[in-house]
């Protein structure tokens, strides 16, 4: 009894002995990717939150929903970046507003609309060319994991939108289309456990229009299990609305939109695999805010939206 006594005292020094080894040492954290890598993700989400209208009665919106996104690497760069070709396979939402429910779904190729439980007739639509759908995004992701260009496959929609915002192509869809989410997520450089990073960035929304962003994550751990390392990263954030935005409604009918506050907040808990260089799971709770006034043809109305939003990306 003593030796086995002493053999499981030596194991669990050895233990952590090791898990002392890689708290100290600084590990890099970076994506990785070889030509026809696919990953796959399934995402699922719920939400809830309260709509008010001044002068109105409150009311409750909820939103549930899953979904599944495949990437493939149809290019590897010299820089450790890769061209991923991103589709969504699988989609299935609901959204509730107050006693009303809509539920759209997305799989093998159909799209189906139902309203308060009872199926609907979708508008009928060419989905060949639909981004997403069956016409991937061409987006590529640098190993810090940040996005230096979305593209699509085909132009028809890019075009599209061109036309229907003018300047929009200016402020977001330049060559390609710029990324909303282009600052790294992870650091340059190797980092240890308790080691804290920061990014800040803007996101162009339009002429004079942008979101202020800061993410901020830490390194909280770096474990062994089954002969891999995973490291356990934390983070929060903020994004802020800056600019007054300008409308137009259908005819030409000026639309004064103000928006008092916009606001964005993030926890996240992410797992990351160092030793394939790919995110295993990650939860996330954003919290949106938002106050607005809309004026048109000399009528005004103000309101607001809170919304909490739990989501979770998982990979398969």
């Amino acid at each position: 009894m003593r030796a086995i006594a002493h053999a499981l005292l030596l194991a669990l020094l050895v233990l952590l002995a090791a898990q002392v080894a890689i708290a100290d040492d600084a590990v890099p954290l970076a994506l990785k990717f070889a030509q026809g890598d696919v990953l796959n993700y399934a995402i699922s989400i719920s939400g809830a939150g309260q709509l008010s209208v001044a002068g109105s009665e409150s009311t409750g919106i909820a939103v549930q929903g899953s979904c599944t996104f495949s990437q493939t690497a149809v290019q590897v760069n010299e820089d450790g970046s890769a061209v991923l070709e991103t589709l969504m396979p699988q989609a299935d939402f609901t959204v509730t507003i107050k006693n009303q429910q809509a539920r759209f779904s997305y799989a093998d190729g159909k799209l189906r609309w139902f309203t308060d439980g009872k199926e609907q007739t979708p508008p009928q639509a060419d989905l060949s060319k639909a981004p997403l759908l069956q016409s991937p995004l061409r987006v590529t992701t640098k190993p810090d994991g940040s996005v230096t260009d979305i593209a699509f496959s085909d132009t028809e929609l890019l075009e599209m939108l061109r036309k229907a915002v003018p300047g929009l192509d200016k402020a977001m869809l330049g060559p390609g289309m710029p990324a909303v989410n282009s600052a790294p997520v992870l650091p340059a450089s190797p980092v240890k456990v308790g080691e804290t990073w920061t990014r800040t960035h803007q996101v162009p929304l339009g002429p004079n229009q942008r979101l202020d962003c800061e993410m901020r994550r830490a390194l909280e751990s770096v474990t062994k299990q089954g002969g891999l390392e995973i490291a356990k990263i934390v983070g929060s954030g903020e994004a802020r609305f800056r600019g007054n935005p300008k409308l137009a409604a259908p005819g030409g009918q000026p639309v004064d939109v103000s928006i008092a506050d916009l606001r964005q907040t993030f926890g996240s808990t992410e797992f990351f695999n160092l030793t394939t260089g790919r995110l295993i799971r990650g939860d996330y709770d954003i919290r949106f805010n938002t106050k607005i006034a809309v004026a048109m043809a000399g009528q005004g109305q103000t309101g607001s939206l809170d919304l909490r939003i739990l989501a979770s990306v998982v990979a398969r």
